[in-house]
């Protein structure tokens, strides 16, 4: 609500930008200052922007222009995150979530494409479209990393791990769901 009022004063995409990059950044203050989540404080305040202004794209729109660098500081971060020594301990702690996250995707979206009535070829391919994971997953690997420092840099280095090898795999998948779906 706030920052669509600071908008209505912004000149250029520059000022735009300015104002919603300082929200949120706001909203990241905010969230550490009372212990919340960052990543489910700033998913909030993208729906709630969302859906309380009718022109929110533009604010998405000038975020558009930053956001390849931000992406990209990211997982460069995570990647930093990633250590390779834990990669031997993983074993079948990572085997089981690689392959149980896989058989999970595949029954899910069967099983919800069944309970809709969805055709036949969605209930069969779809699950194979929903392999990647990035984001997200990392976002969360990242704050139980720093949350439970015991078990952190296993979880981490079980999810970034696994991350490269759906994010290399998933378009395969993607392409075969399509291929086989006659789309």
């Amino acid at each position: 609500m706030i920052l669509t009022i600071f908008s209505r004063y912004a000149r250029t995409e520059t000022d735009l930008l300015i104002y919603t990059l300082g929200f949120i950044l706001f909203g990241i203050g905010m969230a550490i200052y009372f212990h919340l989540s960052v990543l489910l404080t700033n998913i909030f305040l993208g729906a709630v922007l969302v859906n309380i202004s009718k022109r929110s794209f533009r604010f998405f729109d000038a975020l558009r222009t930053v956001d390849s660098p931000l992406y990209l500081c990211f997982f460069v971060l995570a990647g930093a995150n990633l250590n390779f020594a834990l990669l031997g301990k993983l074993g079948l702690i990572g085997l089981f979530y690689f392959l149980f996250r896989i058989i999970g995707k595949l029954t899910g979206a069967s099983l919800g494409g069944y309970f809709s009535k969805a055709i036949d070829s969605v209930r069969k391919y779809l699950g194979f479209g929903l392999i990647p994971q990035a984001g997200v997953a990392l976002g969360v690997a990242l704050i139980a990393e720093a949350e439970f420092p015991q078990l952190g840099g296993i979880i981490f280095t079980t999810i970034a791990t696994t991350t490269i090898i759906y994010e290399l795999i998933g378009p395969f998948g993607t392409k075969f769901a399509l291929s086989k779906a006659g789309e």
